[in-house]
C-alpha cells in the first residue's frame, strides 16, 4: 500500500485493530466474535474469527480491484 498498490488484507481478531492495516483505501476483512480480545498465540475457538470471513467476500473484493480501471 505504500506505493499505491491496492491491498486486500485478512486479519484475525488476535491482531491489534488497526496496527498493521494498510494505508489508504484498501479492503480489510476482520470479524468480531465474542472472543476477539483473547490475544492468545493458540486459538481455542477453532479460529472462529477467520472462519467467519466468507471466501466469497474476499473473491468479490479481488474481482472488484481486478476490474477497476487504472
Amino acid at each position: 500500500s505504500a506505493v499505491g498498490t491496492k491491498v486486500i488484507s485478512i486479519f484475525s481478531a488476535r491482531d491489534i485493530h488497526g496496527k498493521w492495516h494498510p494505508h489508504g483505501k484498501n479492503k480489510v476483512f476482520r470479524t468480531w466474535p465474542a472472543c476477539h480480545t483473547c490475544y492468545l498465540e493458540k486459538c481455542y475457538n477453532d479460529n472462529l474469527c477467520l472462519k467467519l470471513i466468507e471466501p466469497k467476500l474476499v473473491i468479490n473484493a479481488a474481482n472488484y480491484y481486478l476490474n477497476e480501471k487504472i
